[in-house]
């Protein structure tokens, strides 16, 4: 197999070649109205009803062109940025030209190209000229050679497909003399194994047009190049204007493609070169047209039996390999540079017969070889029918659910129908043909969803599944095939992260039903099964357990926390539900639970990492049942610290729910409390401070007072409400669950270590304990005194401050013995307050039971390290999920009042910061500060181009110019 990858696809191998071999099937192309199905506002939307589109205007002034780097004007760079191979002067005598600077704009329209007169002639150019993975190196370099002064043709070069990055030396030859091949093969070790060839009338040495050197600064004569790029899905044909910067190492070009449109290519997109050089005509864009229609025209008229023939001519040489100068003279007799081309180009669509070796040579395949590559043809044009068929059922129900686009999809049905009949008369198409069926079209189905998401590098052959699917219903990117499942009803939500976590590993969205039936057969013998715990169990039913949560949005309860006041000394309880009286370790519950590794909370849907119906009912602690809990207790000293610690299993029966807001109220006085509540309340705060004052004391990491967004949406996706996390940042009721649940994840690790039990400390990579305090004592009592009615100017004084503030902390990592967290100020930390939602959580109280019962630890330390490492890709996955939807639904909320009403696009933002801009723009419209925003109502940041240099604390109004949530992209502006 050849080691040259770039062609891989079409040569590398039997598998490889079929594609290609039966591609004479491929589907019809959609009309060219079908572009605007899917692209009307769904790549984003705009504040501005219409957008300019910027002409490739020839009489712009340069000296009011907007570039974005100031840099020494070259003759390179005038002709890569005023690039137009008409109306340019030479001037005999004279080596350096003269030519007229017209501008060179990106994604510009050619004003000299006849589009109505070239897609008359584009009809012959069809899909052999396909795409390539290529792994092409950086940069092209070439080598000039000699012309002839009395050479009156334009002398054309043929630079190969392999892109030099740089070259010491250069090669100048007019005659036919043997390649040095050492310096051939020193140089193929270098930069990739293909040869060069320079001039195609008379193929002289290997050689090669440096295009650094040809768009250089010292170059006199700016050449005029025409290549051939690869364009993702087909290769076309184009004229490089210049490289994209000076710099040495650029491996990204100006390109004009036969359209007229300007584009930035990288190296290794470049895939076949050719080149002018005689001064006295230089190309331009009508010769590349030209070029490739005359190419289509001459390989359109060659057939099967033309390639049969000519491989079986070469066969029979001693010599298998063929060159593309061998198979132009026999093809077309002739090497011109369009005959040469179009024999390179019709050599790689038929890799049936040719195989791609190293340089620029093929080489004929065995009889032994081509006999095979016709069987696998034959299963290869089965798969085919099987996908024609598939998108058949796609058109069909797509003919049903989007009556806008039934026309074209009613003439794409009959087409595709056609084509079934001409493959296999025999097939009868019936309704049941016409209906998509989940379980015999699961795995094309999944291939059309994973490439509707974008997730290209789960699929083997990212340009059939384009080619066979989606190109024929006019979708060319993403965006537009996830128009098209959704139209199919393939997706039941927008939020497009979450789809893609689908098509993964995590199963939460995958098995619902499945974890739902094996509750289902587990729920009997769960509610029946004895306590196996009801020897050391405590009763506790005489205190008072509040559970403090967000009610009614909060269903899986599985803390609650109770104070008593001895002698003068506190004691806190904080009750963990019991889930291992109900969950066996090792049962399907648990093991399902270990897969799923955690509950996920998105603002769309929730996942429990327990089935719902178990987890919010018979694990919660409820106000309406006796409870089972896991209870950690604690003596609180004066300064704050831990002593008299204990871990026991308890019964509960004076639970009380009570609502974040609820709660503040009752701290704060605002509200009417029954006594008892009153104290308790007022004892756990006193102790919540105590905690808050000792953990800082130890060089905990304050807590930050930036508020974060909260965004709910509703079932149906149609209302998006968000709102921002201030209150929870400074109420007080927060910080008092907080800490209480720091505390008892300290018990935990206290309990753990006493007696030698297996757990996972949480430690930070620090290597003391003795910390400085990050606070002072007034910005701690600071932050004690914050309430959650606090005005404007103060929030705002608030977000600034913090925003200055950066407090550096070591990672985070998972010891087998105790070790300091500096984020929390502990030195024995295990995370024990979530066995509903965390299995890490779960397995330690697994731990902690058996040793209580008297029992072996059902993980030993290696198998928990081997656990963690295991759920760790998961646990990054939900947490990484739930950020991207976050944002992904803020973003739908500002596009959503983008295109409801104008008054709703208008934010108040708070200036965090201003800086001038680092480069100065030669726009005079451009505004030279930048402010970063952070927005009151939704607590989103962004930046904004201002023209004054506003001040950190001030406010202003902006407004969205344009959003796009499915590519992640919001600009703002000021208002």
């Amino acid at each position: 197999m050849s080691k040259n990858t770039s062609f891989k696809k079409y040569t590398g191998g039997l598998s490889q070649s079929i594609s290609i071999l039966n591609n004479v099937n491929a589907l019809p192309n959609a009309p060219p109205v079908v572009n605007k199905f899917y692209s009307e506002n769904f790549g984003g939307s705009s504040s501005n009803t219409t957008q300019p589109t910027t002409s490739y205007n020839h009489h712009l002034n340069p000296s009011i062109i907007k570039k974005t780097t100031t840099t020494t004007t070259s003759n390179s760079d005038a002709f890569a940025q005023n690039y137009h191979y008409h109306n340019i002067t030479y001037y005999q005598g004279h080596s350096k030209q003269r030519y007229q600077q017209y501008h060179h704009q990106p994604n510009a329209v050619n004003p000299y190209f006849d589009e109505e007169a070239f897609f008359l002639q584009q009809e012959p150019y069809p899909e052999y000229i396909a795409a390539t993975s290529s792994s092409v190196t950086d940069e092209i370099i070439p080598s000039t050679s000699a012309s002839t002064p009395n050479e009156t043709k334009k002398k054309i070069q043929y630079i190969g497909s392999r892109i030099y990055r740089k070259s010491t030396t250069t090669t100048t030859t007019s005659g036919p003399p043997s390649p040095n091949k050492n310096k051939i093969q020193r140089e193929a070790n270098q930069y990739g194994k293909r040869a060069f060839h320079t001039n195609l009338n008379t193929f002289a040495s290997p050689g090669s047009i440096n295009l650094s050197r040809a768009f250089s600064q010292e170059s006199r004569t700016p050449q005029s190049i025409i290549v051939e790029y690869d364009d993702e899905f087909e290769r076309k044909l184009a004229i490089i204007t210049g490289p994209e910067s000076q710099d040495e190492n650029n491996n990204k070009w100006l390109i004009v493609d036969i359209h007229g449109m300007n584009k930035v290519v990288n190296s290794n997109q470049l895939t076949y070169q050719f080149s002018n050089e005689s001064n006295d005509k230089r190309f331009n864009i009508d010769d590349a047209k030209q070029m490739q229609i005359d190419s289509a025209n001459m390989i359109s008229n060659l057939t099967t039996e033309d390639c049969d023939k000519m491989w079986r001519s070469f066969l029979q040489r001693k010599n298998v390999k063929i060159t593309i100068k061998e198979a132009s003279e026999h093809l077309f007799q002739s090497t011109d540079a369009t005959a040469l081309y179009s024999a390179y180009r019709f050599l790689y669509k038929n890799p049936l017969y040719f195989k791609h070796t190293s340089n620029l040579n093929f080489e004929c395949r065995s009889l032994r070889e081509v006999e095979e590559l016709k069987h696998m043809g034959s299963e290869e044009k089965e798969n085919i029918l099987l996908d024609k068929l598939f998108l058949l059922k796609i058109t069909n129900r797509l003919l049903v659910t989007n009556e806008e686009r039934s026309l074209f999809y009613k003439q794409l049905r009959n087409n595709i129908m056609k084509e079934i009949k001409a493959m296999r008369p025999d097939i009868e198409i019936t309704r049941d043909n016409l209906e998509l069926d989940e379980q015999k079209d699961a795995e094309r189905l999944g291939v059309f969803r994973q490439y509707a998401l974008g997730m290209y590098s789960n699929l083997e052959s990212r340009k059939r599944i384009y080619e066979a699917f989606f190109k024929p219903l006019g979708a060319d990117d993403h965006l537009q095939a996830f128009r098209v499942a959704r139209d199919l009803k393939l997706f039941k939500t927008q939020n497009i992260h979450l789809l893609r976590s689908m098509e993964e590993d995590m199963c939460h969205m995958k098995e619902e039903d499945k974890f739902k039936q094996i509750v289902e057969e587990a729920r009997n013998s769960i509610m029946s099964a004895s306590d196996p715990d009801s020897k050391i169990r405590k009763d506790l039913r005489h205190l008072t357990v509040f559970t403090i949560d967000e009610y009614p949005k909060t269903t899986e309860v599985d803390d609650g926390v109770s104070i008593e006041v001895k002698n003068g000394e506190y004691y806190i309880y904080v009750h963990i539900a019991d889930v291992t009286r109900y969950i066996d370790q090792g049962s399907s519950i648990d093991k399902e639970a270990q897969k799923r590794v955690s509950s996920v909370y998105l603002p769309d849907i929730k996942f429990s990492m327990i089935a719902a119906d178990l987890s919010a009912n018979i694990l919660s602690l409820s106000d309406l049942k006796e409870n089972f809990s896991l209870t950690f207790s604690s003596k609180i000293n004066s300064d704050g610290s831990l002593s008299e610690w204990d871990v026991f299993p308890a019964i509960l029966g004076k639970v009380k729910k009570v609502d974040y807001s609820m709660a503040d109220n009752i701290i704060e006085n605002t509200v009417q409390a029954e006594p008892e509540v009153q104290q308790a309340f007022e004892h756990m705060v006193k102790v919540a401070n105590l905690r808050f004052a000792f953990r800082m004391g130890k060089g905990a990491t304050p807590p930050t007072l930036t508020p974060r967004p909260k965004v709910y949406v509703s079932d149906s996706e149609k209302n998006i409400e968000v709102s921002t996390t201030f209150e929870e940042l400074v109420s007080p009721s927060r910080r008092l669950v907080q800490e209480f649940m720091i505390a008892a994840n300290e018990i935990g690790g206290f309990y753990a270590h006493q007696h030698d039990i297996a757990v996972p400390y949480r430690g930070t990579r620090t290597v003391t304990t003795d910390l400085p305090p990050l606070l002072s004592n007034e910005e701690m009592q600071k932050i004690l005194s914050l309430r959650t009615n606090l005005p404007e100017k103060d929030v705002c004084e608030l977000v600034v401050d913090s925003n200055k503030k950066f407090y550096p902390i070591a990672g985070v990592c998972i010891n087998q013995s105790p070790k300091f967290h500096q984020g929390i100020g502990s030195a024995n930390y295990v995370q024990v307050t979530s066995p509903i939602r965390r299995y890490s959580d779960l397995m330690v109280h697994y731990q902690l039971k058996a040793q209580m019962r008297g029992e072996k630890q059902p993980f030993t330390w290696d198998e928990i390290q081997e656990m963690i490492f295991a759920i760790e890709p998961t646990t990054r996955a939900i947490n990484s999920l739930q950020k991207k939807s976050e944002r992904f639904w803020l973003l739908k909320y500002f596009e959503q009042n983008l295109t409801k009403s104008s008054n709703l696009n208008k934010y108040k933002a708070l200036v965090l910061e201003t800086r001038k801009n680092s480069v100065t723009s030669l726009d005079p419209n451009e505004l030279p500060y930048t402010s970063e925003l952070y927005l009151m109502e939704s607590a989103f940041k962004t930046s904004v181009k201002s023209a004054q240099n506003r001040a950190a604390g001030n406010l202003v109004f902006v407004r969205v110019s344009s959003v796009s949530p499915y590519n992640d992209e919001i600009t703002f502006e000021e208002a």
